[in-house]
């Protein structure tokens, strides 16, 4: 038997003893754990699960990393996804096959490809934050094949089914909202987001400039998804006529106040449009798209009518012109029906 201190990452000194029969592999035994506490490693006995360390990690680390929004969903990931299959696993006991049967797991749930690539990624975000402080030695997720995704079809609307849109809720407390959905493809963030203060009616402008976003059922203003997104929109006539309209509505609003309020007076529900947006939409019988596809039916169109694909970055804020670009060369139906006729005609 061996008795022998050792001083762990935290400073806490700790007594620890080895109790073999082979005297020799005692004191190699020894000989080796000493060496890793003052590296600073982790102990092959130490018990700390995989679950002690994504709930410190959770909470202590990453969100010094990520926006409290992506912490949130992250968050989610960690207790729905990833403790509930590999939680009771030692950290340094991991093994890649653990990371295999956890996606193949997620499979036999029934898991989208997209859930699972982003689960995958904060696992092994927390394991990387584990090596840079030497409680493991490797990531293990990066071992194992991550699931591939197969993006799916985008769908968009024609310029006459989004007309048939606007027509039928000229009425509506949310007509002007929709309006800007569909002349500028804002995200729903940045909509819901604009106040009477990012509206220039001497020049005629709309300035982008904050998000609303949800961190769990409670709402926050905060900073755009990039430094992109920030830019200044020319504001058309229509654009303005409503908005001038509800302004006269709502009795001349402070410039800090939202453009458009809930019945209640409260902020809209990014949520709530969604659903709002799907239940006319179907009462008008026009196809189901997300209220993000509005974003793609705008870009599709502005790719119809010539308008440049650095224009359209900049009118959308992508960060990446790659982003606009595959937006862009995705033609519709019509358009693919009309380069087949065009070269059939050749041969007639």
């Amino acid at each position: 038997m061996a008795r022998f201190y050792i001083t762990l990452p935290s400073g806490e000194r700790r007594r620890q003893h080895i109790t073999l029969k082979d005297r020799d592999e005692v004191m190699r035994r020894m000989r080796d754990e000493m060496a890793k506490a003052d590296k600073g490693l982790a102990l092959s006995h130490e018990r700390r699960s995989v679950e002690d360390w994504l709930n410190y990690w959770i909470t202590e680390i990453h969100p010094r990393n990520v926006k409290d929004s992506t912490l949130e969903l992250h968050r989610c990931h960690v207790d729905k996804n990833i403790i509930p299959e590999i939680g009771k696993v030692s950290l340094i006991g991991l093994k890649p096959d653990h990371v295999r049967r956890m996606l193949v797991a997620w499979d036999r749930k029934g898991m989208g490809t997209r859930s699972q690539q982003i689960a995958r990624n904060v696992l092994s975000a927390a394991l990387r934050d584990a090596m840079k402080l030497e409680y493991v030695h490797r990531n293990v997720v990066r071992l194992v094949d991550p699931p591939k995704h197969v993006t799916r079809q985008r769908h968009v609307w024609t310029a006459e089914q989004a007309r048939i849109f606007l027509t039928a809720i000229e009425e509506h407390r949310y007509y002007g909202l929709f309006l800007i959905f569909f002349c500028f493809g804002l995200r729903r963030g940045e909509a819901t987001g604009l106040t009477w203060g990012d509206v220039d009616f001497d020049n005629d402008l709309i300035r982008i400039r904050q998000q609303v976003y949800y961190v769990g059922h409670i709402q926050h203003v905060g900073e755009l998804k990039t430094l992109e997104s920030r830019r200044v929109l020319a504001m058309p006539r229509v654009v303005r006529d409503e908005l001038l309209a509800e302004r006269e509505r709502r009795g001349d609003p402070a410039a800090h106040e939202f453009l458009y309020l809930s019945g209640r007076g409260n902020p809209v529900d990014g949520r709530t449009l969604i659903q709002l947006f799907h239940k006319i939409s179907d009462w008008l019988e026009l196809p189901r798209i997300t209220l993000h596809e509005i974003r793609h039916t705008v870009t599709t169109l502005l790719h119809q009518r010539g308008i440049s694909p650095k224009t359209a970055q900049n009118i959308l804020g992508h960060k990446s012109i790659t982003t606009t670009l595959q937006v862009y060369t995705h033609s519709t139906e019509q358009q693919r029906s009309m380069a087949i006729t065009e070269i059939a005609g050749v041969y007639s």
